[in-house]
């Protein structure tokens, strides 16, 4: 057992101030071993086990360690990391003074000069979903701040992790209906050339969709924010056992049961939205007897992961309330069909 008492020395990397709040705290055994262990990563284990809190009901206790975090912090991101966590879960409430408060924190936030590189590039995309396009184009300014720094002929080699500040912040002025500059054109371009150098079996890029909906050069249309999607098609939860029984899924995952089905797509999506975040992603839910009979009628293989696609792009137009966006929101029913919150079920830090 970890001993906590005002006399057992804290690694130096964490704050004393910090260290004698997780002491009040009742943490688990296991986080004060990770905190031992390693003691530089102490926000991210500490916003993790908010997390993991938050989860387990206990959001009171989480509430009182994002604010410990925030309030003595090793490093200033983290502070800034914990606030974020914290104005979440206020706006989550809906109720008026915890909106209130959430937008006193976000304004101490966007304080000039106050604002980290890292928070800035997680607040920019909380804003744009949330329609505060000028907050969210401020925030994207500032995580792009080094990208902006640079000629941006000479981005165009970068990777999609780099490139992702750029990304967001040129769909955010595409929102506003802003001019098209260097950058964004440059951000694009890494984001369009991962769609073809990173081509992903299972998903289906509707490249064809691009118009002029963002502004850029006439005779150059760029794709605005959504037209660009991938769509990861998947059986209904209700359906699975039975499509299983009529041999419509394949793969590992699908054999270990629908919990492992839908953490493995979940995966898929993460990792394909690191590595194209220009593009939109949806899923959509297939019954069993639905992709059955398209099968038979088109005379293709139902198990097949290109048979799916083509059931998805001949019945489910744009627009369908069964095309669902992702990720939904923290506390949206999640979109694997489990009634639970995204954040509970699929979007739940225990299985990144």
């Amino acid at each position: 057992m970890v001993d906590t008492t005002p006399t057992t020395p804290f690694p130096e990397s964490i704050p004393p101030r910090l260290w004698a709040a997780l002491r009040d705290l009742d943490l688990p055994r296991a986080v004060l071993r990770e905190l031992q262990d390693e003691p530089d990563e102490a926000g991210p284990i500490l916003l993790e086990a908010a997390d993991r809190m938050e989860r387990a009901g206990r959001s009171d206790q989480g509430r009182a360690l994002l604010e410990a975090l925030r309030e003595h912090p090793p490093v200033p991101e983290d502070a800034q990391y914990a606030s974020i966590e914290i104005m979440r879960r206020l706006r989550a409430s809906g109720e008026a003074d915890a909106v209130r408060e959430a937008e006193g924190m976000l304004k101490e936030l966007l304080r000039p000069g106050r604002l980290e590189q890292g928070p800035a590039d997680l607040l920019a995309e909380d804003l744009q979903e949330a329609g505060d396009l000028e907050r969210a184009l401020r925030c994207a300014n500032i995580a792009s701040r080094d990208l902006l720094a640079e000629p941006a002929d000479d981005l165009v080699d970068a990777d999609a992790a780099t490139m992702r500040p750029l990304v967001i912040r040129a769909r955010v002025r595409g929102e506003m209906g802003l001019p098209m500059d260097d950058h964004d054109e440059a951000g694009l371009t890494v984001a369009m050339r991962l769609l073809q150098e990173n081509t992903v079996p299972d998903w289906d890029e509707g490249l064809d969709a691009w118009d002029e909906g963002m502004p850029g050069p006439d005779d150059e249309p760029v794709p605005p924010h959504g037209l660009l999607r991938g769509i990861q098609v998947l059986v209904s939860r209700d359906d699975f056992a039975e499509a299983r029984s009529r041999g419509l899924l394949t793969g590992d995952a699908a054999d270990e049961g629908p919990d492992a089905y839908f953490r493995a797509a979940e995966q898929v999506l993460r990792d394909s939205s690191g590595e194209r975040p220009a593009v939109s992603f949806h899923t959509v839910l297939f019954r069993a007897e639905e992709m059955a009979s398209f099968a038979e009628a088109e005379g293709l293989d139902p198990a097949d992961a290109d048979t799916h696609r083509a059931w998805a792009e001949a019945r489910i137009p744009d627009g369908s309330p069964r095309l669902l966006p992702w990720p939904p929101g923290r506390n949206q029913p999640c979109w694997c069909g489990s009634g639970r919150k995204y954040k509970k079920c699929c979007g739940s830090a225990a299985h990144r």
